[in-house]
């Protein structure tokens, strides 16, 4: 009994110091209609020790300017620096040299030595004019100039991404002005019907 109780304890010991996998969860994220500036954060979690960043991102499928057939929200900016697991050991941001509206690709690399996964990875502003409700797609897993990667001491490491959404959402006193609006269109029909 003893001998089996020590095999599992030692099991569980060793489970413990098991490599796992860099999550980033993009995450749902309601914005405002027709407004610029307004921002997202994407998190990674996990732990492990990493050497730099390829950040890829998507907004639906490209739009337009990359041959998709989705007009999104625009990104404006990416920060793959302030605030982020990088800000104090980075060699600062490389990027595509091209501007599309709805994708962006940037990547660092730490100055020395690693930095750990676990905290803001990017911040993205997002410009809705233009968009006053739905649903776009905000991909990081397939993306145009591939999926974002961690490159990390431990290959063996897998990134696991979870893709998320940004949603355009009407303020509530739009919808509540609307439902007004037509109660009024109602009423004065059914007063000019009875006339």
């Amino acid at each position: 009994m003893r001998r089996l109780l020590f095999v599992a304890l030692c099991i569980c010991c060793s489970g413990s110091n098991a490599l796992a996998d860099i999550i980033i969860d993009v995450g749902s994220h309601n914005l405002a209609p027709n407004t610029p500036g307004q921002q997202i954060l994407i998190r990674v979690t996990g732990g492990e020790q990493v050497q730099g960043l390829d950040f890829n991102v998507l907004v639906a499928d490209g739009g337009s300017q990359l041959g998709g057939n989705i007009e999104g929200p625009a990104i404006t900016k990416t920060d793959i620096i302030l605030g982020t697991i990088f800000q104090e050991n980075n060699t600062g941001v490389q990027d595509l040299g091209v501007f599309f509206r709805q994708f962006d690709a940037r990547s660092t690399t730490t100055a020395s030595g690693t930095v750990v996964a676990d905290g803001v990875l990017a911040t993205l502003t997002i410009d809705t004019t233009g968009f006053f409700q739905g649903t776009f797609d905000l991909i990081l897993s397939n993306t145009p100039n591939g999926p974002t990667d961690l490159p990390r001491l431990n290959n063996g490491v897998a990134v696991r991404i979870t893709d998320g959404t940004i949603h355009v959402v009407p303020e509530p006193g739009s919808f509540l002005f609307g439902t007004v609006s037509l109660l009024a269109c109602g009423v004065i029909r059914r007063r000019a019907r009875r006339a």
